[in-house]
């Protein structure tokens, strides 16, 4: 390949690609494109390529540009910033952008971005799937993970329904009166349960299915419960139509 004199300092090189024009970087970047500039976060000058601006301002680093994120807008930007004084003496550094809240669905410390509401994408997914069921039969309101685990804790780590101690893992999220005939998608209609309860019962209200165990010749289970009894009081219903 036939040597080239490069544009912007006038040496000859041999170029390694065919379209290339210049022997360097700072050659295909002269420093005359750039331009002093004041940033509009700390206020000090800094050197920018002339050309199109990304942003509606002009920062001299990612920190300055996402400074909002880090604290409230209405405060400058303190002594010690390494963008005032571009030393190894500051001590300031960045916090970290976290969420330091909870996950909505299982309550748990969300580590992911400040705008995340989950922990993870399973979590996402789960209360998705628990929104749609609801939306699928009309029911207003939503529930997370969080609430039947504390609800399960307060029935003794038992089903509602038969006392059975019931794994973590198997505890499912049963609605007093089915969403199918009217019941609503909230924690007011909602009771821990087992697998074998849940499925059982399927979309009967808790009287039909007393008559129904007792027509199959099963064991009963709780279908009624006092007033007194605190771990029911979360129901809308129970004190009107579901008390003994």
């Amino acid at each position: 390949m036939n040597n080239r004199t490069c544009t912007g300092c006038g040496v000859g090189f041999t170029p390694a690609h065919g379209r290339q024009r210049c022997c360097t970087t700072a050659c295909r970047k002269p420093a005359h494109r750039k331009v002093v500039k004041v940033c509009d976060a700390c206020g000090i000058q800094c050197e920018k390529y002339a050309g199109k601006q990304r942003y509606a301002g002009t920062y001299c680093s990612t920190l300055c540009r996402d400074y909002g994120v880090y604290g409230p807008t209405s405060c400058a930007i303190p002594p010690a910033h390494w963008a005032r004084n571009f030393g190894s003496t500051s001590t300031w550094t960045a916090p970290l952008i976290r969420n330091t809240g909870r996950c909505s669905w299982c309550g748990e410390r969300n580590s992911r971005h400040a705008s995340a509401k989950f922990c993870s994408k399973k979590c996402q997914k789960q209360q998705h799937r628990a929104d749609r069921r609801g939306r699928e039969h009309g029911a207003v309101g939503t529930y997370s993970y969080a609430q039947i685990v504390r609800l399960w804790v307060s029935f003794d780590k038992r089903c509602a329904y038969c006392s059975t101690r019931t794994l973590l893992a198997d505890v499912q999220a049963e609605h007093v009166v089915p969403l199918s005939r009217g019941g609503e998608n909230h924690i007011g209609n909602l009771l821990p349960s087992c697998a074998a309860c849940n499925s059982d019962k399927r979309d009967l209200f808790l009287d039909e299915w007393a008559i129904d165990r007792k027509r199959r010749g099963l064991s009963p289970v709780r279908t009624t419960w006092p007033e007194n009894d605190i771990r029911y009081w979360h129901l809308e219903l129970s004190r009107p139509l579901l008390a003994a």
